[in-house]
Order: C-alpha cells, then structure tokens, then sequence
C-alpha cells in the first residue's frame, strides 16, 4: 500500500471491475466504429455522440485505475502498460474534454514514465489544437524536449500551479532552497489548492482511490530535486519519480508574459457592475470583464469548458438545469477567483486564523479587512478587500465581514 488512507480490499475490488469495464468500453468502441464505417444506427441518438461519451467514460475508468493501482501498491510497471493503452483517447479529447488538471496530469504521468516521444507529442498537439494557454504546460512540454505552435501567457489555474512555477525558478538559483519549498509545497499547498475539486475531504467518500501529484513529481524529476523527505507521501508519487532514469531533460526557465504584478497591462474597472470593483482587485478586472460578456453570448456548452465549470458541475447538463432554475453567476465568478488565488477556500473543518499566510492581499494600499462570500456549501471562502468597501453582496452570493482586520 503506498495511500494508507485507501481501503486495501476496496481498492482491489476496483481494480478488478474497472479492468473489466475498461476492456467492455474497448469491445464498444470497436463496434461503434464499426457502424460507422458501415452506416448502421442501431439507437435513436447518433453513434458519434455515444463514441465520444463512451471514449470520456474509458479515460475515466483508465484514470481512476492508474490512481488505484498506484495506491495498493502494485508496479510502475503495469501503470506504464495502462498508460499508452488510452494515450490515443486523451490526445483526442483534450483538456477541453478531461478537464485541465486531468491533461495535465496525464502528460506529466507519460515524463515520470519516460513515454517515447512520438507518442506523446500528440497530447500537445491537441493542446495546441485547443489552445491551452498555460505556463506549467509549457514548461513540461519543453523540458521535454518538445515544441508547442504557441507560446502560453497565464495559468489555466493559478492556485496552487504558480506556487509550483516558483519551485522551478527557485531551482535555477538554489536546489536545496527549491527542494524544501517542494516539500512545502506538497504538504501544505497542493492538495489545498484543489479544494474547488473536492480533493482535501475525498478520502472521507466511498470509492477513494488515491489522489496523486503527478505533475509536481515530473517537475522534481526534471530539476533532479532531493524528495527524499517525500519518500513516504501519500500524495507524492516517489516510486514513479525514481521509476526510470533514461532521459536527458531540457532545462528552461517558465516566462511568465503577461505578469498582473505589471499596471500598465491592467484593464481598470469593471464595465457591467461597477460595485465589484470594491471587492475584486485590478488585476481580475479584465476576466471579470470577459466572464460577464461569455455568460450572456457563449453557448451553454463552450461557457462551461472555457471556465472549468465541471469543478461545479459535473455535466454541462447539470449546469444549464441549475441555470435555469436559480441565479449562479456569482457563485461561478466566486470559482474562478478561487483558481486566480484572490479568494482562499477551506474546509468548515478549518480555521481561518491557521491559514491567514494563503490569503493574498492584492490591493496593497490602506487599510484591508476580510469578507466570507456565503455559497451555502460545506466550504468557506474568503478574501482580503479595502476597509471602506460596504458591498453586501456579489449576485445571489452574501458578503459578509469577519472580525479580522490587516493595517
């Protein structure tokens, strides 16, 4: 067992069936393209769209497998095997499809595995097809020794990913400094910067496999970093890292290009409500801008994609029910502030006072007091806002101040 927080007999009960499901959905796969090719509709919904629901249901069978058989225990070995079994469905799909994390994850399992590059670079590819715009990608892309069409200008989630882009920065000046913010960083930041996902209370629900950072062990692999202190981690893939040690990396620096730390590329104030202003810092205004013209002119489907919205809701299906029954877009601007790393989110378990070094103060200027946007979940979020704001609310979301202040 390399999770302890996973049920040794659950685990191998999953394996045992996803195996099992995993060869079904190859076996329907391989019939739907068959009926293709040959003009056969055998069901009112068209074979195109039952192939590319049954093509998302194998990678997340073959995710889920990858974690489980990684936590029980079992060899890097069969990992590698699974892996390239649904290269060719992830590098079809696309992060669009998977969902960021999920692609970048994949990629960064196929550098810990040492997947030959020709069939790797398909993944990128689709990237580029996709326009992944992500500074973390790129620098693994590269690392690899492989080239992109373009050229990334942010995080596609800033929080916890510019932490790990630090590591790397950090890396080109001290080793030993960059190693022990790794360790930081995995501890106490990675799973915490995936709250929005559900992961800091996942082990707690039935059919817990395992969460893993695989993308944050390809950076230690690439940098040759010392994890020894991560060896027994049960959220650091330490086997995986020291799995293979055949190929040479290519060693650059993460550019960040368009830096919000940088005034003159700030677009001030929000055009479509004004009052945000008071609570949303000028380094957000331009998303905050954009977010409010896609909400009323994208379609239902590209919204959803375009902003990570299946950490809300699962399916666009679900996202267009509850759309239309209520008011959800502050809770949506409230989920992509959280990614950009303006607004902290805990579990109700947690206190705020144990975590006030993770809330970022972007205003810089006067006095800040701290506001909870109220969602109604099991979370809490918050944020650090000017002392005079007196906006009560962000859409169908309440503000709400704390007791705690920062001169």
């Amino acid at each position: 067992m390399r999770d302890y927080l996973c049920n040794e007999e659950e685990l191998k009960d999953t394996i045992e069936f996803d195996e099992k499901q995993i060869i079904n959905k190859w076996e329907q796969i391989d019939g739907l393209l068959k009926d293709i090719q040959e003009g056969i509709q055998r069901k009112p919904k068209k074979n195109e769209d039952i192939l590319f629901s049954v093509k998302k249901t194998l990678f997340r069978l073959a995710n889920k497998l990858i974690r489980a058989k990684y936590s029980l225990g079992l060899s890097c070995k069969e990992l590698e095997d699974l892996y390239l079994q649904a290269l060719s469905i992830v590098s079809e799909l696309g992060f669009t499809t998977i969902g960021y994390v999920n692609f970048l994850q994949y990629f960064a399992l196929g550098i810990l595995l040492e997947v030959d590059e020709d069939k790797i670079k398909d993944l990128v590819k689709k990237a580029d097809e996709d326009n992944l715009d992500d500074f973390v990608f790129d620098f693994l892309v590269s690392s690899y020794g492989l080239k992109r069409d373009m050229i990334s200008s942010n995080y596609q989630k800033e929080n916890p990913y510019k932490l790990l882009a630090e590591i790397v920065e950090i890396s080109f000046h001290d080793k030993n400094a960059a190693a022990q913010k790794l360790n930081e960083y995995i501890k106490k930041k990675w799973l915490r910067g995936h709250a929005d996902y559900g992961w800091m209370n996942a082990h707690k629900e039935a059919g817990y496999v395992g969460l893993w950072s695989f993308e944050a062990a390809a950076v230690a692999k690439i940098l040759r970093l010392d994890d020894s202190k991560l060896e027994d981690d049960n959220h650091y893939p330490y086997d995986l890292t020291h799995f293979k040690d055949n190929k040479e990396f290519v060693l650059t620096q993460i550019k960040e290009l368009n830096k919000l730390s940088e005034p003159e590329l700030y677009e001030i104030g929000i055009t479509k409500n004004k009052e945000l202003e008071q609570i949303i810092p000028a380094q957000f205004h331009k998303l905050i801008n954009q977010l409010l013209l896609d909400y009323v002119e994208l379609e239902d489907q590209m919204f959803w994609r375009k902003y990570n919205l299946d950490e809300l809701w699962f399916t666009v299906d679900a996202y267009i029910q509850e759309k239309r029954s209520k008011e959800i877009l502050g809770e949506i601007i409230v989920n992509v502030l959280v990614n950009c790393g303006y607004i902290l989110q805990l579990d109700y378990k947690e206190s705020l006072e144990d975590y006030m070094e993770d809330l970022a103060d972007f205003w810089k200027t006067g006095s800040v007091k701290i506001i909870r946007f109220e969602i109604g979940n099991d979370q809490y979020y918050y944020a650090k806002v000017p002392q005079d704001s007196s906006l009560k609310g962000i859409y169908e979301i309440e503000l709400i101040d704390t007791n705690f202040e920062d001169e």
